[in-house]
């Protein structure tokens, strides 16, 4: 009965081992889920605050060029003439 005991004590404390190591994993689990969900929304914010500050350069210079624009009507015709045909010479090249 001894040698049964003693199995029996062996398996309870297996048993415990498994138990602490589960719940060791488990938290473990928890912690690097956490964590990775701090740093998605870290990453949202500094992105979003990356579209921002980008909208908001692209409206500056939009604004600036419509200003540059009116101020000089002449020399924006006269680029305007020579980005077409730039692009004309581009697109209108065949591909042999």
């Amino acid at each position: 009965m001894n040698t049964k005991h003693a199995a029996e004590r062996k398996a309870e404390q297996a048993s415990g081992l498994y138990d602490a190591a589960a719940d060791q994993v488990t938290d473990l689990i928890d912690s690097v889920k956490e964590k990775g969900q701090e740093w998605v929304e870290g990453a949202k914010g500094r992105g979003q605050d990356l579209i921002d500050d980008v909208q908001g350069r692209g409206q500056d210079a939009w604004k600036d060029l419509k200003t540059w624009v009116r101020k000089n009507p002449g020399p924006a015709v006269g680029a305007s003439l020579v980005a077409g045909a730039v692009l004309y010479a581009l697109l209108s090249r065949r591909q042999d």
